[in-house]
């Protein structure tokens, strides 16, 4: 069993892959991590751009996910060729840079984790509303 990643780990193993600036964007329960809305992670999910993807390409072997190719550079940390069909080009623009990494918007995650809608995420679910709720 690994080790969940709190905020500290999540910038640093994200910023030991070396990925180019504004090429990856950290999403679901990493990305409200460091949002600060929950202490910690049990893996990191990134969505990569172009310029993210190549780079990916050169830590590990791609493989194919369910809906996006993604590569798995270290234990826990999943470097995706896209977001599930997600236009890349509105979630990048309104991410939010933290550590200086770019973090996947509250609202985006939100629709995300109620797209899969699945049982665990249900109390981030809640977290995030109430998030956007008292940040509007």
């Amino acid at each position: 069993m690994t080790m969940p990643f709190d905020a500290k780990q999540i910038v640093d193993t994200i910023t030991k892959l070396g990925m180019p600036p504004g090429s990856a964007l950290i999403h679901a329960s990493a990305a409200m991590v460091l949002h600060g809305l929950i202490k910690e992670a049990r893996d990191i999910d990134v969505a990569t751009n172009e310029a993210g993807w190549q780079h990916a390409l050169t830590l590990g072997e791609a493989r194919q996910g369910r809906i996006d190719q993604l590569v798995e550079p270290v234990p826990d940390v999943e470097l995706f060729s896209g977001w599930l069909g997600e236009p890349l080009d509105g979630l990048f623009a309104r991410a939010r840079p933290v550590s200086g990494l770019l973090v996947a918007a509250p609202q985006d995650i939100l629709d995300f984790k109620r797209k899969l809608n699945r049982p665990k995420d249900a109390p981030h679910i809640r977290l995030l509303e109430e998030h956007i709720c008292n940040n509007l």
